[in-house]
């Protein structure tokens, strides 16, 4: 069961990280991708333009930047569905997103109708 986990994954991260990468014309550093039960976790370090990472140094300019990014990652989550369905074999019923105010990462949950594990076994 494992090595399913881990191909699961691997793949997400790789298919995830290129879409981001189609929406953003920039990919993050890192991406982070753990599959629980019916979860799925991804976590993207890195992921912020050189003008965005300016802005974030002030309060108001990182408002400004989780407004942008608010708007397109809402829009954007919508994306991921069809790659992440294709993956796993099982439907995404919702994802939301946040953004760590110490590291900034971008965290994205996704949230699939069945275990996903039960479902590979």
């Amino acid at each position: 069961m494992a090595q399913t986990i881990n191909h699961y994954e691997a793949s997400l991260k790789r298919e995830i990280t290129k879409v981001y990468k189609s929406a953003f014309g920039k990919g993050p550093e890192d991406t982070t991708v753990r599959v629980f039960d019916n979860i799925i976790f991804v976590k993207f370090v890195g992921g912020f333009s050189p003008v965005e990472q300016y802005l974030m140094a002030s309060k108001e300019g990182a408002q400004i930047v989780y407004k942008i990014r608010d708007e397109i990652l809402i829009d954007q989550s919508a994306a991921y569905f069809p790659v992440v369905e294709d993956i796993i074999k099982i439907k995404v019923e919702q994802a939301r997103y946040t953004i760590g105010e110490k590291d900034s990462a971008i965290y994205l949950c996704m949230i699939c109708e069945d275990n996903i594990l039960q479902a590979a076994g």
